[in-house]
């Protein structure tokens, strides 16, 4: 059984307020839906009970992956597909769902 802590956390930065925010959700979740190596979460930094560090200056829409930013003020899934499969080759966890 894998481990949870082996996943890669992928963070979504979004504001309600943004229209390419909303229109990039969908496919976001499409993407993430049951992918077993990845912890995703979404944060709306116009909810006021988000407690996130640099919620007044950040740049949306933006992903998060293990705490480093990879995109901001949009990107397309196939660029994060791509940069995805290297770092789990990069991990030696490279599988079929990705091939």
């Amino acid at each position: 059984m894998e481990k949870e802590n082996n996943k890669v956390n992928v963070t979504f930065l979004i504001r309600t307020s943004c229209k390419m925010c909303r229109d990039m959700k969908e496919d976001v979740l499409n993407y993430m839906n049951g992918n077993k190596y990845i912890n995703f979460r979404i944060l709306d930094l116009d909810d006021k009970s988000i407690k996130f560090g640099r919620k007044n200056s950040s740049i949306t829409p933006a992903l998060w992956v293990n705490d480093r930013m990879w995109f901001a003020g949009g990107f397309e899934i196939k660029n994060f597909d791509n940069k995805l499969k290297t770092l789990l080759l990069e991990r030696g966890d490279y599988h079929e769902k990705f091939k």
